[in-house]
C-alpha cells in the first residue's frame, strides 16, 4: 500500500502534535523474554489495569496496585439521600442514619473504613500468594536460582508485609473474616 507524500506529512504532523501534548513525554524501554512477557501480561490481567504502560509505571513507582471499586456504595448513598430529600419537612424518613445531625461525617467515616477494609483485603490476598511462593523456596533444589527467578514476588511480598504492618495488621486475618 503506497501513501502519498501529503498523507505521510499529515501523519507525521499529527504524531508530533500528539507527542507534544503528552503528559509523560520521556520513553523508557527494556527487554524481556517471551516467558517474562507472558508473566507480566498475566499480572496485568489480575490487576485489572487497562494497559501495559500504566501497569508498569504504577509498579515501578509504587510497587503495588490496589483496585477499589466503591461505585455501588456511592449509588446506595445517593439513592438513600434522594429518598430522604423527598420526605416532607419535619418528617423522619425510614433511613434514620441520614436524618440526624453529623450524618455526613459518619457516612464519610464509614466509607473510609470500607475502603481501608478493601485495601487490607487486597494486601492480604497478594501477601498470601507471595507467601506461598516464599515458602516453596524450602523445597527448591537450587535456592539461589529460585530466589533470582522469583525476585519480583519476593519484592511484592516485602512491600505488602510493610503495608499491612503500616495498616496495623500484625496477624493475617482469615479470608472468611475479611
Amino acid at each position: 500500500m503506497k501513501h502519498s507524500v501529503i498523507e505521510v506529512e499529515s501523519f507525521i504532523l499529527r504524531m508530533e502534535i500528539y507527542i507534544a501534548n503528552r503528559t509523560r513525554d520521556i520513553p523508557i524501554q527494556f527487554f524481556v523474554t517471551a516467558e517474562e512477557k507472558k508473566m507480566i501480561r498475566k499480572k496485568i490481567l489480575l490487576s485489572k489495569t487497562a494497559n501495559m504502560g500504566a501497569y508498569l509505571r504504577k509498579m515501578a513507582i509504587d510497587g503495588i496496585i490496589v483496585n477499589t471499586d466503591t461505585t455501588y456504595l456511592r449509588n446506595i448513598f445517593l439513592d438513600a439521600q434522594d429518598r430522604c430529600e423527598r420526605e416532607p419537612a419535619g418528617k423522619t424518613c425510614k433511613f434514620h442514619w441520614c436524618c440526624y445531625p453529623g450524618r455526613n461525617e459518619k457516612i464519610q467515616q464509614t466509607q473510609k473504613e470500607l475502603q481501608n477494609q478493601k485495601i487490607i483485603k487486597k494486601h492480604c490476598e497478594v501477601y498470601r500468594a507471595c507467601r506461598d511462593m516464599v515458602r516453596a523456596e524450602k523445597d527448591a533444589p537450587d535456592k539461589a536460582l529460585y530466589r533470582k527467578k522469583h525476585q519480583a514476588e519476593y519484592q511484592l511480598h516485602d512491600v505488602t508485609l510493610k503495608e499491612l504492618t503500616a495498616l496495623g495488621i500484625h496477624k493475617l486475618p482469615s479470608a472468611d473474616k475479611l
